[in-house]
């Protein structure tokens, strides 16, 4: 008889995705605004959107929850199926982007991300003209939390005042993060929000 040939997955890891997915404060009143959604490509419409407060030190980023009822901190990152034979894992940086890891790291929690029916116009804005990147309108990137699957925002605290990114891929199929442009009359909300949900307390 042959043993020893089966892997048995680990369930506590999986129930600690749970948690942290369950965990991630959601904002039903605090709308983000996209250029579409599902077969309304082309009609501006908002969106609730789940709330993830990062903070990074020394290269390693840390991502806010609530777990029963606590506000809890652990070690975050992102994995994203790109098809049933392969998944990629990253890790936020100090300037809000993703870093492709070679694989999962001890230690480290990473949300599963899901492209939601969401498209967003990305680009720059040059002498008061908006200039979209090529494939842009492009699909975002969300997770399957407790309200659901809605886009993610990676919510940080600066000397600039409330930093929020957005998860996108582009056309090319790299996953990558953008400015959730104009946040300024959105600052205070969002802050209430987390001041509610993580008793988090964001200067002023």
């Amino acid at each position: 008889m042959v043993m020893g040939l089966f892997k048995f997955r680990n369930r506590e890891q999986d129930s600690e995705l749970e948690k942290a997915l369950y965990g991630v404060p959601f904002s039903g009143d605090v709308q983000f605004s996209y250029n579409g959604k599902g077969p309304e490509k082309d009609k501006v419409v908002t969106s609730p959107v789940y709330l993830l407060q990062v903070d990074v030190q020394n290269s390693v980023g840390y991502g806010c929850f609530i777990i029963s009822g606590k506000v809890a901190e652990a070690l975050v990152g992102f994995s994203r199926k790109n098809n049933f034979l392969s998944k990629e894992y990253f890790r936020p940086d100090l300037k809000g982007n993703l870093v492709k890891e070679n694989g999962p790291q001890d230690g480290t929690l990473y949300l599963p991300l899901k492209l939601t029916d969401l498209v967003l116009a990305i680009g720059i804005t040059t002498d008061g003209k908006f200039v979209p990147h090529v494939g842009s309108p492009v699909p975002l990137f969300g997770i399957e939390g407790i309200q659901g699957t809605y886009p993610l925002i990676l919510v940080s605290e600066t000397e600039e005042g409330i930093k929020c990114k957005g998860l996108y891929k582009a056309k090319d199929g790299q996953l990558l993060t953008y400015d959730h442009q104009p946040m300024r009359p959105l600052d205070q909300e969002i802050k209430t929000i987390l001041n509610a949900q993580l008793n988090v307390k964001f200067s002023d």
